[in-house]
C-alpha cells in the first residue's frame, strides 16, 4: 500500500519522453479553503514548524520518495494500470528556519546517490 497517493490527475500539457522535466515536492499541512481569497488559508506558524521538523527528520533518515505515475484505464485492478513514469525524489538539505519559506536563493539540492540504481521498470 502506498504511503501517499492521488487517485487521478491530468497534466496541463502533453509530456514528451524526449524532454527532461524537474519534479519538486513540499511537506505541507492542509488548511481550509478561503472563498474570499480564492485560495487555501496560509499555514499557522505551528504547522510550518511541524513541516520543517518532518523535513529535517526525513533528511536525517536518508529518506527518498519514489513516485510512480500510471495511466488510469478500465482495468479492474490498480496493478494493471500501465506505468508511464517513475521519479525518485531526494530530500533537499534543510535550510535555516529564517530562510525556509518563500526564499529559494542559494538553495542546495541533493543529488541522486552515485551507486548503481535498480531499474524501477524491470
Amino acid at each position: 500500500m502506498p504511503h501517499f497517493s492521488k487517485s487521478s490527475f491530468k497534466t496541463k500539457q502533453t509530456l514528451s519522453p524526449d524532454r527532461e522535466y524537474r519534479a519538486t515536492a513540499y511537506v505541507n499541512m492542509r488548511t481550509r479553503w478561503d472563498d474570499n481569497a480564492g485560495r487555501y488559508q496560509p499555514m499557522t506558524q505551528d504547522q510550518k514548524d511541524i513541516c520543517e521538523r518532518l523535513h529535517k527528520e526525513l533528511h536525517a533518515a536518508g529518506v527518498e520518495i519514489g513516485v510512480t505515475i500510471a495511466e488510469r484505464n478500465h482495468a479492474q485492478e490498480i496493478k494493471d494500470f500501465p506505468k508511464v513514469a517513475f521519479i525518485s525524489l531526494f530530500v533537499n538539505e534543510p535550510r535555516e528556519q529564517s530562510e525556509a519559506v518563500g526564499n529559494v536563493v542559494n538553495q542546495t539540492y541533493n543529488t541522486a546517490p552515485r551507486e548503481k540504481q535498480t531499474d524501477p521498470w524491470a
